[in-house]
């Protein structure tokens, strides 16, 4: 299981939701705060982290400490998702890129000499959209049609 497959299962299992720090008018400010989900008021959510006490801690630090991991606890809720997708889209991405610079590699094999070698430096460090890929690949088909490549069956797509 990967770091990503398991985030996504912590997330699938966890209580679905938005998650809130019970602050006030529901909680005086010298008690530390607790999560909930579902709504920030505490009479109608469902709880979710309360903080524990620490014996010989300053209360200061103490209600911040508490206040500080209650925040991060609530944020992780909506930060957890939204990384999933950000990952699963830059992976998409990536892959994309990949099969770019797969194509302009296999694209610039019979170009002869010097020119081949600074074609690989220019496959090396290419950075394209999906957009800029399609029409890359459309111009490379439209390449091999008036070089007299194959027929039809040369398209390549996405």
């Amino acid at each position: 299981m990967t770091e990503l497959d398991r985030m996504k299962a912590l997330d699938a299992a966890r209580t679905q939701g938005n998650w809130f720090c019970v602050t006030e008018p529901w909680l005086p400010a010298a008690v530390p705060t607790y999560v909930v989900a579902g709504s920030p008021d505490p009479h109608g959510a469902i709880p979710i982290a309360e903080p524990m006490e620490e014996e010989n801690a300053d209360e200061d630090e103490e209600l911040d400490r508490c206040d500080n991991n209650a925040a991060f606890i609530a944020e992780a809720s909506t930060f957890v998702p939204w990384a999933i997708e950000e990952i699963e889209r830059i992976q998409k991405e990536v892959a994309i890129r990949d099969a770019i610079i797969e194509c302009v590699e296999e694209s610039l094999k019979d170009l002869p000499g010097e020119l081949a070698k600074m074609g690989g430096m220019i496959s090396a460090v290419i950075q394209i959209t999906p957009d800029a890929m399609k029409a890359a690949m459309l111009a490379r088909d439209t390449l091999e049609k008036t070089q007299g490549g194959d027929d039809e069956t040369t398209t390549h797509t996405t």
